[in-house]
Order: C-alpha cells, then sequence, then structure tokens
C-alpha cells in the first residue's frame, strides 16, 4: 500500500526491528509508545527544517493576515532583550 519498510523501535539504545521485508528503496521509522499507540520518528535536520517552515509561515500569518506588524516586532524584541539579559546574568555568575 505505502511501498515502504517499516522499522520500529521497541526498546531504548536498541536498533529498531524491520517490520516489513518487502525490498522497498524507502523506510518508514516507527517508535512504540505502548502496545496500541506507534509515532513518527524524524531525523533531526527534518525537524529543523519543519522548525524554520513554521516560523516564516506564522511570521507571514502575523504580520500580513492579522495585521500584528508592530506587535510581532515588540514580542521579538521583548524575547531577545530576556535572552540577553539571562546570558549576561550567568556570564557574571
Amino acid at each position: 500500500m505505502y511501498k515502504r519498510e517499516f522499522f520500529i523501535y521497541e526498546n531504548v539504545g536498541q536498533p529498531p526491528l524491520q517490520a516489513t521485508n518487502n525490498h522497498y528503496q524507502h523506510s518508514i521509522l516507527l517508535c512504540r509508545i505502548s502496545d496500541n499507540q506507534l509515532d513518527s520518528v524524524y531525523p533531526i535536520n527534518y525537524q529543523e527544517s519543519l522548525a524554520i517552515c513554521q516560523s516564516v509561515l506564522y511570521d507571514l500569518l502575523y504580520r500580513e493576515v492579522f495585521g500584528l506588524d508592530q506587535e510581532l516586532t515588540d514580542a521579538v524584541n521583548l524575547i531577545r532583550d530576556q535572552s540577553k539579559h539571562k546570558q549576561t546574568f550567568m556570564s557574571n555568575k
């Protein structure tokens, strides 16, 4: 149906078990959460790419759709100022 091999992580620190053996080129990684629940496993670089896409999308929504240009700028500056304050505080310890 999916033309993918399925691999399932059952235990932490152990390699995944191959759930299918259909000799497909592409695979899907899953992690068993409970007896009847599996979650997808993605590489870190895939999640980083998703985070960038989400950031761009939210920026467009806030600025272009909701018209919150100045509010978004103020919020970003507030977060950056707090981050700078935290870094200065930690370096003075």
